[in-house]
């Protein structure tokens, strides 16, 4: 007889009550079980949800600092239009100063040169040649007279027989080419032939040696 047998003839209901505790039992395993699974799954889940969180902070970090990095190229990039577009209007504005000193220093020549010709000619304006037509031809004949009279003074012929620019009027000269009809064509020699009468009449006449 086994001993559980023996206690049920000593205490009458000893087996049920054993089996009744072994089925507690049982059923306290399985909620222990139970439990212990649902707390591990509850782990494994919380562990997921922290994997796909982290990896979602990571995603969020990479793209912030793809965008960090694409903000200081774009940084980089207009800091570089920036300095350039500095320099060629620093370019620019040397260029257009160094052609502006050109350009007063051409007028000042100029301005120069006019004064040095209208001295030069003692350019009057008058009678007929006040006209339009007569004004641009007593222009020309006058830079015409300039040219032949520098070319006596650069000779020292001028200077030998004490004379000057002024000594030759241009309009008065003008006047009488026109009434000879001298043509354009020969003033040059014309003028020559007048300066050089002048130079002959004002130089000193040489003794004739017997």
């Amino acid at each position: 007889m086994s001993d559980d047998r023996k206690k049920e003839l000593v205490e009458p209901g000893y087996l049920f009550k054993k089996r009744e505790q072994e089925i507690r039992d049982r059923e306290q395993e399985l909620e222990r079980q139970r439990k212990l699974k649902e707390i591990v799954e509850r782990e494994q889940k919380a562990k997921e949800e922290a994997d796909l969180q982290k990896q979602k902070i990571e995603k969020e970090r990479q793209k912030l600092e793809a965008e960090r990095q694409e903000f200081l190229e774009w940084k980089q990039k207009m800091q570089a239009d920036i300095e350039r577009k500095a320099e060629t209007s620093r370019q620019e504005l040397e260029r257009q100063a160094e052609e502006a000193r050109k350009e007063r220093q051409r007028i000042e020549l100029e301005a120069k040169e006019k004064a040095k010709q209208e001295k030069e000619a003692k350019i009057t304006y008058t009678g007929t040649s006040t006209a339009p037509m007569g004004v641009q031809k007593l222009q020309f004949f006058c830079l015409t007279l300039t040219a032949v009279l520098r070319n006596f003074a650069e000779s020292g012929k001028l200077e030998e027989a004490g004379l000057t620019f002024e000594n030759f009027d241009a309009s008065t000269l003008f006047e009488q080419a026109e009434s000879e009809a001298i043509s354009w064509h020969t003033w040059s020699e014309w003028i020559s032939s007048i300066v050089e009468k002048e130079i002959e009449a004002k130089s000193p006449r040489t003794s004739t040696v017997e």
